[in-house]
Order: structure tokens, then C-alpha cells, then sequence
């Protein structure tokens, strides 16, 4: 009960009740979702946060809240992303501009360390979120090169995150292993991994982004002390698990891409072979290390 009232401080009580609304019906028809963004939009802007005297943490974390109980998971709500796409964009581009005012580096700098909550850590690691949301929403907007660019910098944060992490010198391995496993935000692409992706380039972008994070992983190997092995051997399991998996999740798109042309045979047959190779990379990499 207290991580729920820890959750929802902070929150306005109209946008709680419509967030639990809209959360608690996720499969029926989203009346509630535009009306949230709504109150996101007619909140977050420079004259309403000047007038109200909110703090900036706060209004970030609305929008967090907001986001992540009314546009996600994506099997229910990538339709929501497209219809409500104003909204989407003018409240992201808000806290964006709230963060570099703030800290003009926090989208080049931003790191999750482990250590106790604080207000520069809250910020560090909405920073690295909000870019999982620009790429989803440069996605279902079919704004490739902007994805592009995004989802180029949440591999970046995740790459920051892991080396600060492993690093760590303050706790032992068994500690930053658990810390791992039940603190997701050190590995932000994660956000991506999980969700339905919008559409077949979204995916595909997906894939090869993550492939260069198992070989990432790969190289850490040859940089860290033994006494990190044990964990890093998880971490690469994990990563090459579900860089395999996004494979399979992709082979599919091109079987339907295939049986409705939308390209040519040859095309997706070209894109499946290069997620088998993708895949079976992966593989000898887990063989080599014994996983």
C-alpha cells in the first residue's frame, strides 16, 4: 500500500482517476486516453507551470505517469499513439525542453547509478524514458530519420548505464546482479524490446540497434575485470535471448510482408536471411562463453 501512495504523490487527483480509468478498462474502446493527454497538454506549458508554481520534477513526472498508464501497452494502444499524435508530440517536446533547461548535457550525460533517489536522479533517468518515448512516437509517425537519430541516443544511455554499472566499486557483484535484475530503467532499451512495434522499419531499426548491444556487451568482456564475468555472463544472456527473439518477431513481419507484396519475394526473403545470420551470430557468441 505505501509504494502505491509513493507512486501516485505528487499527482493530481483528476488526472490519478482518469489514468486509473483508462489502465483499468486497457482492452475497451480508449475514451479516457486523449482526454489524459489532454490535461497533459493544458498542464505542461511555460505559462501554467509559471503561474502554479509547480516544481519542473513535478510535471515531468505527470507526464510519466500519464504516458505510461494511458499509451502503453502497445497491442492495445499503437492506435492511440497515431490519433493523438499533436498532443504526443507538443507534451514531449515540452519535457524536453524542460530538461535542457535544467541541465543543457542531461540527453549526452545522463546516467542511472546505483545509488539513492534524489531529484538529479529522477531527471537522469526521465531523460533516457522520454527518448523510449520519442522513439515510439517517431515510429507510429513513420519519422524515420528522427527514430533513427532517438533510438541512437536511448542505445547510448544504455551503454553509459552498463559501464557505470559494472564498474561500480562500491557494492559487490552479487548486489549489482540483483540491482540489475529488478531495476529495469539501467537498461532503457528494454522499454522498446517489449512493446508491439508500430510498424515493420520500427522493428527492423530494433534489431540492429540491438544487435550492436550484445556485441557492445561482447567487447566488455576483453575490458573488465574477471570479478565482473559473473554478471556480465547474465546480462549477455539476457541481451542475446531477447535479440533472439526479436529475430523471430521479425521473421513473421516478413512472411506477412510476403504473402501481402508489399515488397517483392526476393526482398523479404533477403531480410529473413539476414535475421537468421543475426540470430545464429548470437548464438556463437553464448556458445563461446559456455551459456
Amino acid at each position: 500500500m505505501s509504494s502505491e501512495r509513493e507512486y501516485w504523490k505528487g499527482v493530481p487527483v483528476e488526472l490519478r482517476i482518469l489514468c486509473d480509468l483508462e489502465s483499468e478498462y486497457n482492452k475497451v474502446p480508449h475514451q479516457l486516453v486523449t482526454p489524459v493527454l489532454h490535461y497533459l497538454y493544458e498542464h505542461t506549458h511555460d505559462y501554467v507551470v509559471s503561474a502554479s508554481k509547480v516544481k519542473l520534477e513535478d510535471i515531468l513526472r505527470w507526464i510519466e505517469v500519464g504516458f505510461d498508464k494511458c499509451l502503453f501497452p502497445l497491442k492495445f494502444h499503437s492506435d492511440d499513439w497515431e490519433t493523438n499524435e499533436r498532443y504526443i508530440c507538443e507534451i514531449l517536446e515540452m519535457a524536453e525542453e524542460i530538461l535542457l533547461e535544467e541541465n543543457p548535457d542531461i540527453f549526452m550525460e545522463s546516467i542511472v547509478r546505483p545509488e539513492a533517489e534524489s531529484r538529479e536522479a529522477f531527471l537522469n533517468r526521465f531523460a533516457q524514458k522520454l527518448n523510449a518515448y520519442f522513439c515510439i512516437h517517431y515510429g507510429a509517425c513513420c519519422q524515420f530519420d528522427d527514430l533513427k537519430n532517438r533510438m541512437e541516443m536511448l542505445f547510448d544511455d544504455t551503454k553509459r548505464n552498463f559501464t557505470g554499472l559494472l564498474n561500480h566499486k562500491s557494492h559487490d557483484v552479487e548486489w549489482l546482479h540483483s540491482l540489475y535484475q529488478t531495476d529495469k530503467s539501467y537498461e532503457p532499451l528494454i522499454l522498446l524490446c517489449y512493446e508491439k512495434a508500430p510498424n515493420y522499419p520500427f522493428l527492423e531499426m530494433l534489431v540492429l540497434t540491438y544487435e550492436r548491444y550484445a556485441l557492445f556487451i561482447e567487447e566488455m568482456f576483453d575490458t573488465l575485470p574477471e570479478d565482473r564475468f559473473y554478471i556480465l555472463d547474465r546480462i549477455q544472456s539476457s541481451v542475446e535471448w531477447r535479440l533472439k527473439t526479436l529475430c523471430g518477431t521479425s521473421r513473421l513481419y516478413c512472411q506477412v510482408g510476403m504473402i501481402e507484396m508489399a515488397d517483392s519475394v526476393e526482398y523479404w526473403k533477403d531480410k529473413m536471411h539476414m535475421f537468421e545470420q543475426i540470430k545464429e551470430e548470437s548464438l556463437k557468441r553464448l556458445e563461446k562463453r559456455g551459456s
